[in-house]
């Protein structure tokens, strides 16, 4: 995420996330990542983010 916006951004998307849905898995985490993204990523740059996103689910799905 932090390709696409600043890391104090990234930090507070993911706080939120976390914070939000306590002892939850990654996959409802992503999602409230993704939902909170849309509003700081580039129009153009966020389906790069959402595959990417998708990607790190897949592989950790995999383990």
């Amino acid at each position: 995420m932090q390709r696409y916006i600043s890391n104090i951004l990234v930090d507070s998307v993911l706080e939120r996330a976390l914070r939000s849905r306590p002892g939850t898995d990654l996959h409802a985490i992503t999602e409230d990542c993704m939902i909170g993204l849309r509003l700081f990523v580039e129009e153009q740059e966020l389906p790069n983010l959402m595959l990417e996103l998708a990607e790190v689910l897949e592989e950790f799905d995999g383990r």
